[in-house]
């Protein structure tokens, strides 16, 4: 597993991937930057990690085929009202790790 210094840049980067989910989605999605590199100044694999809770799976269904073009579809995976997205940062990809306590919407 390849961990990196902290990146100033990786909330910035989960800002424009969430942008891209937000213009993709309906309002009221809750848009969480998770994992590793949402923690400031922590060593992290270099993968920015996201999840977006929705109000029901139908209306995240109805929704894929603009997330999808939104970017990171073959990273998205659904879990109930929930899609888990990932965004490469050029490096391979790594396991993905649970939701601290602390969110970001």
């Amino acid at each position: 597993m390849l961990l990196v210094p902290s990146d100033p840049s990786w909330p910035l980067r989960f800002e424009e991937f969430a942008t891209r989910i937000r213009a993709a989605g309906e309002d009221g999605w809750i848009i969480e930057h998770i994992g590793s590199t949402a923690i400031p100044g922590m060593s992290a694999k270099p993968i920015i990690d996201l999840a977006v809770r929705v109000e029901t799976r139908e209306r995240l269904d109805a929704r894929l085929p603009e997330l999808e073009a939104a970017g990171g579809a073959s990273d998205m995976s659904r879990s109930s009202t929930t899609l888990r997205g990932r965004q490469r940062t050029g490096c391979p990809p790594a396991t993905r790790e649970r939701p601290p306590s602390s969110r970001r919407s």
